[in-house]
């Protein structure tokens, strides 16, 4: 082995080879780079290394949850290391509770991340705002209406009204029930709306009660009109 050996720059000033011995060489001139080999910097043709990020670094090709810290470079027949990335600083940003990303893609967008740039600037920043649960106007089905705007966030609520001559289902005879309140949820989505439906009272008068009723004071009742288009139950009058 000789005492000397010619070097040659290549690539950057970490990066030399040793031509007598065909080698490459990383130099610990890699601060600026934010990562570090995990074992020795020489190596021979064909041979890898691995890099591994400093602390609170990755790679670009990181996602949010994702990190990626460790890459191969390999000792090429030039004597040059193939290409290395640079490790880089990236911040997640998550909302949490009933928040997404402003101006996002929609309520399910809530984890962005940004890069630190090499001007010491974040290459984007994100803010976060209340999600906002949407009523769409496929209700007919269902029988009610909103009396205000559909469009509310998180918290806020909603007031559905029956629409003429439906009930809800908690309606009893001579007491119809008409209106109920929904909630937009943290999730974006709004809390459980009840149908309403037709219900018909049936009132026995005079000296009339329900047909085999449960007597001479029971003189009222009422049915559901069901998704089939029958009623659930029928009632007729006989006397007291």
């Amino acid at each position: 082995m000789r005492h000397s050996l010619a070097w040659r720059m290549e690539h950057g000033p970490e990066m030399k080879y040793a031509k007598d011995l065909e080698m490459c060489i990383l130099e610990n001139t890699t601060a600026d780079r934010h990562w570090h080999a995990n074992v020795t910097t020489m190596q021979t043709v064909g041979e890898r290394l691995t890099l591994a990020c400093d602390n609170d670094y990755w790679l670009p090709n990181s996602t949010a949850g994702h990190p990626v810290t460790e890459q191969h470079i390999t000792c090429e027949s030039s004597g040059n290391w193939s290409k290395a990335e640079i490790c880089i600083v990236i911040a997640t940003v998550s909302c949490t509770g009933g928040y997404r990303i402003t101006n996002g893609t929609g309520n399910s967008d809530i984890v962005r991340h940004a890069t630190c740039e090499a001007t010491g600037r974040w290459n984007s920043t994100y803010t976060c705002e209340p999600k906002v649960c949407i009523l769409e106007n496929t209700t007919a089905d269902r029988h009610w209406h909103a009396n205000v705007t559909t469009m509310q966030t998180v918290g806020e609520r909603l007031t559905l009204a029956c629409d003429n001559d439906y009930w809800l289902p908690n309606s009893t005879a001579g007491h119809p029930v008409t209106e109920q309140h929904i909630t937009c949820e943290s999730s974006g989505n709004w809390s459980k709306a009840e149908i309403c439906i037709v219900i018909a009272t049936v009132s026995c008068t005079g000296g009339y009660r329900i047909t085999n009723g449960t007597g001479n004071s029971d003189i009222v009742r009422h049915a559901t009109c069901e998704a089939t288009g029958r009623w659930n139950s029928t009632y007729t009058c006989e006397p007291k």
